[in-house]
């Protein structure tokens, strides 16, 4: 079973160890999706991760992750880039709904 994958114009492709590790150590720009910061201590990242994280093998390529506030560490995986970006501004919407910087009403105070 394959488990390692490079990007090759975007696709994903099996290869070696060794020709992975030698990839992913020069790739860092090609292998982020999306990157959002909700606010200074709240980010969402979505990475292609190289290495299939299924437990069958079905491809589980990509993932998401929160850093910090309501969500921290909150992980998704998927299995292609398109569901990938999806997941990615679904998670987004989700942090920004409860931790996203809000302005008071003047009135209010």
């Amino acid at each position: 079973m394959t488990i390692f994958y490079i990007l090759k114009d975007g696709k994903p492709v099996s290869v070696a160890a060794r020709k992975w590790a030698a990839w992913f150590e020069t790739s860092a720009q090609e292998r982020v999706i999306a990157r959002d910061v909700v606010r200074k201590d709240v980010a969402v990242s979505t990475v292609f991760l190289g290495i299939d994280h299924g437990v069958h093998g079905e491809g589980v390529l990509w993932g998401t992750m929160v850093f910090g506030g309501t969500y921290d560490e909150l992980q998704k995986r998927y299995t292609s880039r398109e569901d990938a970006i999806q997941g990615h501004a679904e998670i987004v919407r989700r942090v920004r709904a409860v931790d996203e910087p809000r302005l008071f009403d003047e009135e209010a105070q």
